[in-house]
Parts: structure tokens; C-alpha cells; sequence
């Protein structure tokens, strides 16, 4: 029930917080990045959760596109 504005915060908090936490893997850290798309309901006009799961995956794509570890609404 989060509005775009709302929901492209909270990805955006998660997106920086795995930025700055190292991830071990056999000793050695490493820093990933995620890049992520999100779409509100009801700010985006949809009949079903599929079709808000179909808008967030073209979100995400989009996130990707612009050269990926970005967050897209």
C-alpha cells in the first residue's frame, strides 16, 4: 500500500546498506551491489498481483539498463 516515492526509498536504504557491507567468501571480501525494481499498488494500475509483479520486474530491467546497481520505480 506504499506509494512509488515511499517503496523506491526503502530499496533505496537496502541497495546502499549490501553496498557497505563486505561479504566473505573464502577470506577474501567483497562488495556486491544489487540492482532492483519496485512498483506500489495502488499508484500503479493493475488487476493483479501478476500484473504488479510483471511492473516491478520491468522496474528492475530498466534499473539494469541504466547500468545496473540502481533502483527503479
Amino acid at each position: 500500500g506504499a506509494d512509488c516515492r515511499t517503496t523506491h526509498i526503502i530499496a533505496e536504504r537496502m541497495r546502499l546498506k549490501i553496498m557497505e557491507s563486505p561479504f566473505v567468501i573464502d577470506e577474501q571480501s567483497i562488495h556486491l551491489t544489487i540492482s532492483g525494481g519496485v512498483a506500489s499498488y495502488p499508484e500503479t494500475a493493475c488487476g493483479s498481483v501478476e500484473m504488479l509483479l510483471n511492473e516491478a520486474d520491468k522496474a528492475l530491467y530498466q534499473a539494469k539498463g541504466i547500468g545496473r546497481n540502481n533502483i527503479c520505480c
